[in-house]
C-alpha cells in the first residue's frame, strides 16, 4: 500500500508531470476540470507515494501562480478541495487534503520569502480541508479499512510539510492516530511475530518491519511527533487528557507485545528482534518527547490545573514500560522525571497511585498471550522481561513465585527481610546464601521502573541493615576497619553490594542512593570513612559508566571534604558546649542533604 510497483510509479510519474504541465498552461477554466480529474485518478491508484507527488505538484503549482500573480488560479484550486466540493462530488480525501498541505505550504514559503502578506481567507480554505479530512480520518474505523489509513498517514505526512496549523481537536487525534496505528505500529507488527509458533509468523513479521523501516511513513515519525506536540499544546484539558491516556497504552501494549516477541524469539537467532529494535527506539523517543510537552504544560505549578498527580502518574508509567530502550541520557527524559517526581513525593495518594500501576506478578505471567510460546510455559524464575539476565537463583524465585510476592515490591520486601534469615539459599548447590540474595537484588533494582518506590525502599532496607550490622561487628571486632580487605563480615559483603547497585540502579534512583551511602559514610568513625572512601575510589576508577562516573568523582571529592573537615570539627567541638556542637552536626546533615 505504501509503495507503487516500479511500473506503475514510473507511470503515474509521467502521468501527474503531464498534467502539472496542463495545469500550469490552461485557463481558468480548464484548470478546475483538469484538477479535479487529478483529485479522482489519484483517488483512484490510492498511493501514498503518489498523495506526495501531489503535494509538491501543487506546492510548485501555487509558488508559480502567486510569483506570477495569478492568484485567481490560487482561489479556484483551493475551491475545487474546500470541503463542500469533495462532500458534492465524493472525492476520495486524501489527494485533496495533500493538496491542501502543498498549497497551504507555497503559501507560507511565498509569504516570507517575497515578504507577501495574503488575505486571511486564502490561507484559511486550506486549513478547512485539512480540517475536514481529518474529522473524517479520526473516526473509529475497521483495521482493514484502506482508505481510512490512507487518509491518516496523508494528513500526518502532509502536516508535517505546511507548517503549524490553527489547533483544532479532530486534527490533533487524526495525528496521534497517524503516529500510534501507522507510522509506529510495532504492537501490530509484535502481534504478527508471536500469532503461531512456526516460523513463518516470524519470517512475514520481519518482512513487514523491514518493509516499514524503508517507507516514508516511518522515516517522518520524528516531524509527525512535532506536530502532535504542537497541536497537543493549544488542545483544551479533555482532549488533552485522551491523548495522554492514549500514548500511556500505546506504551503498556507496547511493553507486553514486545515482552512476547523477546520471550519467543531471543533464542531463535532469526534476526527479527534486530530489526525490531529500529522501530522501538523509534517508538521511545516519541513517548519520551511527548510526555516532556505534557510534563511542561501539566506538571507546572503556574499551569492553568495547578499540580496533576494523575499526569504524573502516567507519564511515570509510559516510562516504567519504556526504560529498557533507553540508550542515552536524554535531557526531555531527565525533565518529565523531575517534574513528575516533584508532584508524586509529597502527595502519598499519588505515590500509592503509581505503586498500585505496576503490574504484578502474577499479572504479567498469566496473560493468555504469555502462558505458551512455541510450546514452552513461561514462569516468573524464567521470564528475562520481568528480570531481566542477571542469575536470579531458583530457590529465591520459587519463594517470590509461590506466593510470598505478589507485586515487585513484594519482591523486594521478600528479598531485604531475608537478611534475617539466610539459610533461603542454603539448598542451592555451590552459591552461598549471600551471592544468591545479591544476584536477586541486583537484578531488581536493574530491571524495575525509573525511581520505582520499590527500588528506593530497597536501597533504604540495605542502608539500615549496613548500620546494624557495621554496629554490631565494630563492638566485636575493634580491628574491623584495619583487616577490611580481607574480611568476610555481613557488613562488608551487604556494603559490596550497596556500591555494585551504584552501577545497577535507575538513573532517577541515583541521587537518591548516594544521599542515603552520604549519609552512612559520615555516621562511621574516621577510620571506616576512610576505608570506605578508598573502596568507593577504586570501583569508580575502573567504571567506564559515561553518565554515572562525572557525577561520582565530583561526589566523592565532596564527600571526602566533609569528611576531612568533621574530622577537625570533632577535635575542635571537645571544647565546646551542646549547643555549638548541635549547630555544626546541624550544618553537616544540610551539607549531606546537598549531596
Amino acid at each position: 500500500m505504501e509503495q507503487a510497483s516500479e511500473t506503475s510509479d514510473g507511470i503515474d510519474h509521467l502521468a501527474l508531470a503531464g498534467i502539472c504541465h496542463a495545469l500550469a498552461c490552461a485557463d481558468e477554466l480548464h484548470f478546475g476540470r483538469i484538477l479535479v480529474s487529478l483529485v479522482r485518478i489519484c483517488g483512484r491508484i490510492g498511493d501514498v507515494g503518489v498523495a506526495v507527488r501531489v503535494l509538491k505538484l501543487v506546492d510548485w503549482l501555487v509558488s508559480g501562480f502567486v510569483e506570477s500573480r495569478r492568484m485567481r488560479k490560487v482561489q479556484v484550486l483551493f475551491e475545487v478541495i474546500s470541503p463542500e466540493k469533495c462532500e458534492s462530488e465524493g472525492y476520495v480525501l486524501f489527494p485533496a487534503v495533500m493538496a491542501a498541505c502543498g498549497g497551504l505550504r507555497a503559501l507560507r514559503v511565498a509569504s516570507v520569502r517575497h515578504r507577501l502578506d495574503f488575505a486571511p481567507r486564502l490561507k484559511e480554505a486550506p486549513e478547512r480541508t485539512i480540517r475536514f479530512a481529518a474529522r473524517r480520518a479520526a473516526v473509529e474505523g475497521r483495521p482493514d479499512d484502506d482508505q481510512r489509513r490512507v487518509l491518516l498517514q496523508c494528513v500526518a505526512l502532509g502536516l508535517t510539510q505546511c507548517g503549524p496549523v490553527a489547533s483544532n481537536d479532530s486534527v490533533l487525534r487524526c495525528v496521534l492516530m497517524a503516529l500510534l496505528e501507522e507510522l509506529l505500529p510495532l504492537p501490530r507488527l509484535l502481534r504478527i511475530s508471536v500469532k503461531s509458533p512456526d516460523g513463518n509468523s516470524a519470517e512475514l513479521a520481519k518482512n513487514q518491519v523491514m518493509q516499514h523501516q524503508d517507507s516514508v511513513l516511518f522515516k517522518e515519525a520524528g516531524p509527525v511527533t512535532w506536530v502532535l506536540c504542537n497541536q497537543y499544546s493549544f488542545a483544551d484539558e479533555k482532549t488533552k487528557d485522551y491523548v495522554e491516556t492514549r500514548v500511556c497504552e500505546y506504551a503498556q501494549e507496547l511493553y507486553h507485545h514486545l515482552r512476547a516477541a523477546v520471550l519467543l524469539h531471543q533464542a531463535k537467532r532469526n534476526g527479527l528482534l534486530a530489526e525490531i529494535d529500529k522501530i522501538a527506539e523509534a517508538a521511545f523517543f516519541m513517548i519520551v518527547s511527548f510526555a516532556a510537552e505534557v510534563a511542561k504544560h501539566r506538571l507546572d505549578a503556574n499551569s492553568s490545573g495547578g499540580f496533576q498527580p494523575e499526569v504524573a502518574v502516567r507519564i511515570l508509567v509510559e516510562f516504567s514500560c519504556v526504560e529498557h530502550l533507553r540508550r542515552l541520557r536524554l535531557p526531555e527524559y531527565t525533565e518529565a522525571i523531575r517534574r513528575a517526581v516533584v508532584v508524586n513525593q509529597d502527595n502519598a495518594a499519588a505515590s500509592a497511585l503509581f505503586v498500585e500501576s505496576m503490574p504484578s506478578c502474577a499479572e504479567l505471567t498469566t496473560k493468555p498471550d504469555l502462558l505458551t510460546l512455541d510450546g514452552t510455559r513461561y514462569i516468573c524464575y524464567t521470564d528475562e522481561g520481568l528480570f531481566g539476565t542477571a542469575p536470579l537463583h531458583k530457590s529465591t524465585l520459587e519463594q517470590i513465585h509461590l506466593g510470598v510476592a505478589a507485586s515487585p515490591k513484594s519482591s523486594l520486601s521478600c528479598l531485604a527481610s531475608s537478611f534475617k534469615n539466610e539459610k533461603i539459599l542454603w539448598a542451592y548447590p555451590g552459591v552461598t546464601p549471600f551471592d544468591g540474595l545479591a544476584s536477586g537484588v541486583a537484578a531488581l533494582v536493574r530491571h524495575l521502573p525509573a525511581k520505582s518506590p520499590a527500588i528506593l525502599f530497597c536501597i533504604h532496607s540495605l542502608v539500615v541493615k549496613a548500620k546494624d550490622l557495621c554496629s554490631t561487628a565494630m563492638i566485636q571486632d575493634r580491628s574491623l576497619w584495619r583487616s577490611w580487605e580481607e574480611s568476610t563480615e555481613p557488613c562488608k559483603k551487604i556494603l559490596d553490594l550497596l556500591l555494585r547497585l551504584i552501577f545497577l540502579a535507575d538513573i532517577q534512583s541515583f541521587s537518591y542512593l548516594l544521599k542515603e551511602l552520604a549519609e552512612f559514610v559520615t555516621s562511621l568513625p574516621k577510620e571506616g570513612q576512610d576505608v570506605l572512601l578508598d573502596d568507593m575510589h577504586a570501583h569508580v576508577a575502573e567504571s567506564d559508566d559515561v553518565v554515572r562516573k562525572p557525577v561520582l568523582v565530583s561526589w566523592l571529592q565532596s564527600l571526602s571534604y566533609i569528611s576531612s573537615q568533621a574530622d577537625v570539627r570533632e577535635s575542635r567541638n571537645n571544647a565546646k558546649n551542646a549547643r555549638s556542637a548541635g549547630g555544626v552536626e546541624l550544618s553537616l546533615n544540610r551539607t549531606i542533604a546537598r549531596l
